[in-house]
């Protein structure tokens, strides 16, 4: 699954917790969204991978978690694109399949530069005290 931010972002699309952009949008705060959707993230499920070492279903999974067949099909295919996770969702799998790190479950990566340029300007930040200014441009 790739999560790709931009302001450019297509709006039509359904996402993992809300049923449309537009929901999304209207729920969750402006500057988060603007974080958010200000860089480039990938999200790689290893759902169907945990399921399978442990001969379990994506219907029994979703007994035991309360989480639907649909939402957990779709996490386990990396098929649906994302605004969000339900972190109540990884919680609920987690506890069910005897998950103890988020690693186990997904994982969440960025582009070779983004990552050399985060790296970068963390340590200029526990360095100095000065917020980056990339970061000190959502303070409003």
């Amino acid at each position: 699954m790739t999560l790709w931010y931009s302001n450019s972002a297509d709006e039509g699309g359904n996402v993992m917790q809300f049923r449309s952009a537009e929901d999304f949008r209207s729920t969750v705060p402006e500057k988060t969204i603007s974080i958010v959707t200000s860089e480039q993230i990938e999200i790689e499920w290893h759902l169907k991978a945990r399921l399978s070492e442990r001969e379990m279903s994506i219907n029994k999974l979703a007994q035991i978690t309360g989480v639907s067949y649909n939402y957990l099909l779709d996490y386990a295919n990396n098929k649906k694109k994302a605004d969000t996770i339900n972190m109540v969702h990884v919680l609920a799998i987690m506890v069910a399949l005897r998950l103890s790190s988020f690693d186990q479950l997904l994982t969440v990566t960025m582009p070779h530069e983004t990552v050399v340029r985060f790296d970068r300007e963390s340590s200029l930040w526990i360095d100095s005290g000065n917020i980056p200014q990339s970061v000190e441009q959502f303070i409003q």
